[in-house]
């Protein structure tokens, strides 16, 4: 699945990110932006 794009929507709109390679970092960003919303 690497390589996939990840489209994230929040208040400020969706945003296409792509899925970084190590799925511990992927956990990260994503609690990230969870928080960030």
């Amino acid at each position: 699945m690497s390589g996939s794009i990840y489209i994230i929507y929040n208040k400020n709109g969706a945003h296409k990110i792509l899925k970084p390679r190590y799925s511990n970092y992927s956990i990260t960003f994503r609690a990230v932006v969870n928080l960030a919303n």
